[in-house]
């Protein structure tokens, strides 16, 4: 009775450990998506700012360079092309972001998955020894109890 109740219980135990690592593992596979669905849609945001951005700067830079032009063609012409030079910068400076942004997506992402494959990997390991662990106590139990029944017998 002892060893059945044992193995009853082992076999409770081992059926714990196996629900546990599932549901651990889909917990960190709901975090892994939902981590990178708020990522992109952070980064599609702020994508879509840069860019409304970028039109409204270049419309402004495009209507204030024509007012000048039509306004002072002569008496402001190094102004103009302070402006022109302007809007080159602002253009430089938004794709300069737009890649920085581009690449910190791409990094974090990467991160991100190593960071996963990596526990993934661990959980994997685990469970293997507690699979290795709950055997070799089966097969303990069951020498033991092989001898005691065969001083018994």
């Amino acid at each position: 009775k002892k060893f059945e109740k044992q193995s009853e219980q082992l076999i409770t135990t081992q059926a714990a450990i196996e629900k546990q690592v599932d549901e651990t593992k889909a917990y960190l596979e709901q975090e892994f998506t939902n981590t990178q669905q708020e990522f992109t849609k952070k980064f599609k945001t702020q994508s879509e700012q840069l860019i409304t951005n970028q039109a409204a700067m270049k419309e402004l830079v495009e209507e204030t360079k024509i007012n000048l032009q039509q306004e002072f063609a002569k008496k402001f012409e190094k102004q103009s092309e302070q402006l022109i030079t302007t809007q080159a910068a602002i253009e430089k400076q938004v794709d300069e972001t737009k890649a920085y942004l581009e690449q910190e997506f791409t990094n974090t992402q990467q991160e991100f998955t190593k960071k996963f494959k990596t526990q993934s990997e661990q959980l994997i390991t685990n469970q293997a020894a507690m699979k290795e662990l709950v055997e070799e106590t089966k097969i303990n139990l069951q020498q033991e109890f092989a001898k005691k029944f065969e001083k018994q017998s």
